[in-house]
């Protein structure tokens, strides 16, 4: 298969597309650094303007500075197609108390049910996006 063979199968996303998606998802990774290395961590978010509100603990590495360069990332499929949208921007605390309803109607957890009591802001300044179509290989076998 030709390098043009595979890009002709793959779509960028607009920007209007990439929100639609990040307000259609459940949960998204939030990649930093930290420590040295690069840290991905699972989260439930909502999309409030252009910015994504989180919750994490008090005592969260996250906090030590304002504006700390990050990356936000969600994806998904079907049975005939696949997506992914990144976020890139700044994460921040916010005294901003989010909704009780996430983006993708993820559920907000209210901040005393599970130790998540600060409410952090992720500033968008770049959002990409593409979706490709899902061909299954049928024999193909993973193994170890």
């Amino acid at each position: 298969m030709s390098t043009g063979d595979a890009d002709a199968r793959v779509e960028q996303l607009d920007e209007h597309e990439c929100w639609e998606r990040l307000l259609g998802s459940p949960a998204g990774r939030l990649a930093f650094a930290a420590r040295g290395r690069i840290e991905v961590v699972p989260l439930n978010y909502v999309v409030r303007g252009r910015s994504i509100l989180f919750r994490i603990a008090e005592t969260a590495r996250l906090l030590t500075e304002r504006g700390v360069p990050a990356a936000f990332e969600v994806d998904g499929w079907d049975s005939r197609s696949s997506w992914s949208v990144v976020a890139h921007g700044t994460v921040a605390r916010t005294d901003d108390p989010a909704p009780e309803e996430g983006g993708g109607g993820a559920p907000w957890p209210p901040a005393d049910e599970d130790g998540r009591s600060v409410t952090v802001r992720f500033t968008v300044s770049e959002l990409t996006g593409r979706g490709f179509e899902r061909h299954p290989l049928p024999d193909l076998l993973w193994s170890w």
